[in-house]
Formats: C-alpha cells, sequence, structure tokens
C-alpha cells in the first residue's frame, strides 16, 4: 500500500497489462515482459550482425547466427530473461537504439527523421525501464563519433524535438507521480536513489575492480572462448583495419559502461547486461573471419583446430562429471546445499552433452564455427535442463512461497502477518500468502505488533531467542533447511512479557 520510489513504472506497466485478463498477476504474467525482451534482444544481436559483418565468411548470416547464439546460451542472460526484472528490457531498448543509430550512421540521419525518433523512442523507453541509465547509449554514441572525429554530427542525431522522444516520457511520469503521490516521492525517487546509489555506496558496494572478474563470471561459458576470439581477431587485424567502424562502435560500447559503473560504488554485475550483446558481436564477427572458409582457402588452420579440440575436451569433461554425479546419486555441494543436483538432472545434462559430443564429432569435417555452433546448442540443452528440473527442485529452498501459504491457512484473510528483521522477504509473502504484511525490523516493533492483535510472525528460525524477551513462542510450520530455515511463529497463550 506504499508508493514504490527505486525505479520508473515501464516493466510494471507492462507487468500489470500481461495480467490485466487473468484479473491478476501472475508469475508468468510477471515474467514475460523479459521473455519478450530477451527474445527481441536476440533478434535485435542478430540483425546487428548482419549489418556489422555483411561479408564476413561470404555471408552475413554465420555471425548473426553465432551472435544470436552465444548471447541466448550466456548464462546470466538467460537466466535473467525468465525473471521479473529490468535489465532484460533496458537491454532490448538500448541494443534498439544503438542498431538504429548503426544504420543512421551508414544513411546518414537527415536522410530519415523517422529512424531519428526511433532511435530516441527506444531511448526514452530505457529510461522509463531503468531512469538515467537508459541515456548511455548517447554517450557511447558521442564517444564513438568522438573517435572517429565526426562529434559534430551528434547535433545532427538528436535535434531538439527528437530530445523530447528521449528525454521527455521518463520526465513527465516523474512530474505526475510527484503530483500524485504523498510528500517526499521526488526526495526518495530521484535524490536518494540516484545519489545514494550512484556516490554514496546505499547499496551493493563493491571495490573498483569489481567488474575485472564479474563480468567474466557472468558470461560463462562463453567466457572460455575469449582467448580464441582474441586470436582470431589478431589473424584478421588487417581486415579490421581496413573497415575499423564496426569495431570501434563495439569496443565503445562495452567500454563507456564499464568505466561508468566502475566508478561508482554501488555495483551489481547484472548492470552490465547491456553490454551482453557487443561481446556477442565481437567474438561472433572475429571468429567468423578468422575461422570459416573462403574461396582462396585461407581460413581454418591450427587455430581452428586448437578450437575443435578445446571444445570437444571441455564438453567431454562436463558429461563425465555430470554422468558421475548422476551415478552417485546426485551432487550436493557441502556449503551450498540449496543448489544441489538430483540423480535426474544430472542424468538429463549428461545426455544433453553426450547428443552435442555426437553432433559435433559428425560434423567436425565442417568449417569451425559449426563446431562452436554445435557447443552452443549443447549447452543451450544444459540450461534448459537446469531451467525445468534444476531449478524448480530449488523451490523448497529459495521460494517464499511454501512459507507465505502456510501463513495464508491460518491468518485470516485481512490478518497482518509480520515479518521480523528480514524487509526482502516481506515481498514474497504478501504475493504468494494475499495476506497484509507487517515489517518488524526489532523486537519493539514485534512488540507492538502483538499488542496490536497480530499473531503470525515469519523470521528465520535461528532469530527465535531474540524474541525471548516477549514471551514463549511456538513454531507452527518451517520451510528450507539449515542456517536458511524459515520459521512461522506465534505467541503462546498467556505468555507475553513486558517489553
Amino acid at each position: 500500500g506504499e508508493p514504490y520510489t527505486q525505479k520508473p513504472p515501464l516493466y510494471y506497466w507492462l507487468a500489470a497489462g500481461a495480467g490485466a485478463v487473468p484479473g491478476r498477476v501472475t508469475e508468468s504474467a510477471a515474467r514475460l515482459p523479459s521473455v519478450l525482451a530477451g527474445l527481441a534482444t536476440i533478434a535485435l544481436t542478430a540483425a546487428f550482425a548482419r549489418s556489422l559483418f555483411p561479408a564476413a565468411a561470404g555471408s552475413a548470416q554465420a555471425p548473426a547466427i553465432l551472435a544470436g547464439l552465444l548471447l541466448l546460451t550466456s548464462f546470466r542472460f538467460a537466466h535473467l530473461a525468465r525473471r521479473a526484472q529490468l535489465d532484460v528490457l533496458l537491454t532490448a531498448c538500448e541494443t534498439a537504439a544503438l542498431l538504429v543509430f548503426w544504420r543512421l550512421d551508414r544513411t546518414g540521419p537527415d536522410k530519415d527523421p523517422r529512424a531519428v525518433a526511433l532511435l530516441h523512442a527506444a531511448l526514452g523507453a530505457a529510461a522509463l525501464t531503468k531512469g538515467p541509465v537508459g541515456w548511455i547509449p548517447l554517450l557511447v554514441i558521442a564517444v564513438y563519433l568522438a573517435w572517429e572525429g565526426r562529434l559534430r554530427e551528434l547535433r545532427t542525431l538528436s535535434p531538439p524535438w527528437a530530445l523530447l522522444l528521449s528525454f521527455g516520457p521518463v520526465l513527465a511520469w516523474i512530474a505526475g507521480a510527484t503530483a500524485l503521490a504523498p510528500p517526499g516521492f521526488f526526495d526518495e525517487a530521484v535524490v536518494d536513489n540516484l545519489v545514494g546509489r550512484a556516490l554514496s555506496a546505499s547499496s551493493h558496494l563493491r571495490p573498483a575492480w569489481y567488474y575485472l572478474y564479474q563480468l567474466p563470471a557472468d558470461f560463462m561459458p562463453w567466457t572460455l572462448l575469449w582467448p580464441a576470439a582474441l586470436v582470431a581477431a589478431w589473424r584478421v587485424r588487417g581486415e579490421i583495419a581496413r573497415e575499423p567502424r564496426p569495431w570501434r562502435l563495439l569496443l565503445v560500447w562495452v567500454a563507456v559502461p564499464l568505466l561508468l559503473f566502475s566508478a561508482m560504488s554501488g555495483k551489481r554485475g547484472l548492470y552490465l547486461l547491456p553490454c551482453f550483446p557487443a561481446i556477442a558481436l565481437a567474438m561472433s564477427g572475429a571468429l567468423c573471419l578468422a575461422l570459416e572458409p573462403r574461396p582462396d582457402g585461407g581460413r581454418g588452420g591450427p587455430l581452428a583446430t586448437t578450437l575443435r579440440r578445446g571444445l570437444f575436451a571441455l564438453g567431454f569433461v562436463l558429461a563425465t562429471a555430470s554422468g558421475a554425479a548422476a551415478l552417485a546419486g546426485g551432487f550436493v555441494p557441502g556449503r551450498f546445499p540449496a543448489f544441489g543436483i538430483g540423480p535426474g538432472p544430472a542424468a538429463a545434462v549428461t545426455t544433453a552433452l553426450v547428443i552435442g559430443l555426437a553432433v559435433g564429432f559428425a560434423t567436425r569435417a565442417r568449417p569451425a564455427t559449426s563446431a562452436i555452433a554445435v557447443a552452443g546448442a549443447a549447452v543451450l540443452a544444459v540450461e534448459l535442463v537446469v531451467f525445468t528440473l534444476v531449478y524448480p527442485a530449488q523451490n523448497a529452498e529459495k521460494s517464499p512461497r511454501p512459507i507465505a501459504q502456510e501463513a495464508a491457512a491460518r491468518a485470516g484473510p485481512d490478518e497482518a502477518v509480520g515479518v521480523f528483521d528480514d524487509a526482502g522477504l516481506a515481498g514474497g509473502i504478501l504475493y504468494y500468502g494475499r495476506r497484509p504484511v507487517e515489517i518488524l525490523p526489532r523486537p519493539e516493533h514485534v512488540a507492538d505488533f502483538l499488542e496490536r492483535g497480530g499473531r503470525w510472525v515469519v523470521l528465520e528460525r535461528w532469530k527465535l531467542p531474540w524474541l525471548a524477551p516477549l514471551g514463549d513462542f511456538e513454531v507452527h510450520a518451517v520451510a528450507r533447511s539449515d542456517e536458511r530455515q524459515l520459521a512461522l511463529a506465534s505467541l503462546r497463550d498467556d505468555s507475553q512479557k513486558s517489553p
């Protein structure tokens, strides 16, 4: 029942629209904007590859297919495209803006004002998704044009009427929301959210070098191909030098957000998700130029052979490991039991990898990029196993649904449920339990909640001793295991003490 001040509303409007027919924002409706944005980003990346590398391997289709496959199967992207989270929609909007810019840069912005309008509309949608970070492509474009010695062309790309499309939507929303919301909304939504996150590190404090290890981890498994892509780029450096503009744009596309977010105090890995299409494009362009055979026979060679052997070796090691886990009855990490994999999923992963190895062996005489495509298909199959078998198996340990439903079964339709010392859990209790929720940061807040007639409190079970001064609490239901175990508790009759 309180205004949400942390992000602009576009994603939430889309989710609400998807939930209009069932009458509620279901899990599917909440995820749908990310799913569609993920598919759109893959299609935009493939279109970008066709425009950037029209002559690679004599065809624009090879880099397009490879770029789309690399993006689809980079685990962080695939994972986020299934979540009710803003970043994939932001990535789609920014990728669309930069694709339109690239095509305008080839034809001239004065020749197509509709494309200029589309560029700035995409930027406006990005800003309406996640605020000023949606305008980062403007900075990317400016740096690219400055590198080209054509910075003055930025004025042609950004006439005053077009800037209304870039900045107008989010400014209109801020003005309307500030007028309609309770006092203090502007300070929380704009001042605290921007200044606090960017400069004061109000959340997600990380060192300046955080992305030097987080970005490679997030782009797995294809980070393993970065050395091959760099070698490939070196081999075709002459072709890159003859037409450097695509590579300059891709380099700036990654470097500008990387430097910008590294300079900020608050950091998260997903902040660089809009760079993923650029990384996939650079890898696909370099690999296709270096590995695909040409009529003159000038491609392939030792790099292609090494790449094929490396992919086969990696697939064999992973298939052996997952097969051993399946035979052993599954795999449960000692420190992270919530991320255990049962024998069924492990066997399914093994099957996917073995099929991939078999197909890859059958196509070993094809161009080396075919081996990458086969490896990508195997990775996609493994990810499907993870999403359809492994993830659901973690629901009991990860989802607040079980404890929320236990609370709803005991509380009346309008009876509030207290959440002690875990504000992040409140949304899940509210969504799955459909009961009012009160956040209780400290024991004195729990005491006040009980005095006002509240009965049910959800908390991590190990925190129960913190409430001992208030009385003897009885645990009615539990969810999760080990230190993460959640409990639904209530005060025993006639046991309340003075706070």
